[in-house]
C-alpha cells in the first residue's frame, strides 16, 4: 500500500480494526499483494478528479452481509477478513457489474487488458472467498474482499498435519 500511495495521483486512507492479534489466511503473500494492487490500481484509474480519494479499510465478519456476493459463496459460519476499497471515481455501470470479472473485458479501451479483476477473482474463489461490488456511476465504487481466516489455529494444525499441503497461511 506505501509504495502504491507514493504513486497514486489521489489521496489513500487506510482504515483498519483488526487490533493486535495474529490471523492466518488462506493463500499466499503473493496472491494477497496481486488482489490488493489490482484493486487499487482500478480504484486509481476511477478517480480523475483532484479532490476524489480511495479509502482502504481491514475488518473481521463473522457475519458477513446480506445477499450474495458477485463472486464466491459466504458460510455464515465462517470467520473472514474484509478488505474494503473505495474511490470517489466515475463508478461502475449498471450495465457492466456483471463482466467486470470476465477475462478481457475493460472500459478503460486500449490502455488496459481487462485482466486484474479476473485475477482477483480467480485468487478469491481458488482460495474460499468472496467478492461483493457496489458502485453508482458518477459516485464511486465499493469493493469488499472476503477472505476466509483462521483466528484460533485450526489452519495451522491441519497444515502441520498435511491436510493442506497445498496452501500457505501469513
Amino acid at each position: 500500500v506505501e509504495l502504491f500511495r507514493s504513486t497514486s495521483k489521489c489521496p489513500i486512507q487506510w482504515f483498519s480494526d483488526l487490533s493486535e492479534r495474529d490471523v492466518m489466511i488462506w493463500g499466499t503473500r503473493l496472491e494477497l499483494a496481486q488482489v490488493v494492487l489490482n484493486l487499487l490500481a482500478n480504484a486509481s484509474d476511477a478517480v480523475t478528479d483532484p479532490t476524489g480519494s480511495i479509502e482502504i479499510a481491514l475488518e473481521f465478519s463473522t457475519s458477513p452481509h446480506e445477499g450474495s456476493p458477485q463472486i464466491g459463496v459466504l458460510d455464515p459460519g465462517k470467520d473472514y477478513l474484509v478488505l474494503s476499497v473505495s474511490d470517489t471515481g466515475e463508478g461502475i455501470a449498471e450495465e457492466h457489474l456483471n463482466e467486470i470479472f470476465e477475462p478481457y473485458f475493460s472500459t478503460k479501451g486500449g490502455q488496459d487488458k481487462g485482466l486484474g479483476l479476473n485475477a482477483v477473482s480467480r485468487i478469491l474463489t481458488e482460495n474460499q472467498g468472496a467478492i461483493d461490488v457496489e458502485s453508482a456511476a458518477g459516485v464511486g465504487s465499493v469493493f469488499r474482499i472476503y477472505w476466509p481466516v483462521d483466528v484460533g489455529g485450526a489452519i495451522a494444525v491441519q497444515r502441520q498435519a498435511g491436510f493442506l499441503s497445498t496452501r500457505r497461511t501469513l
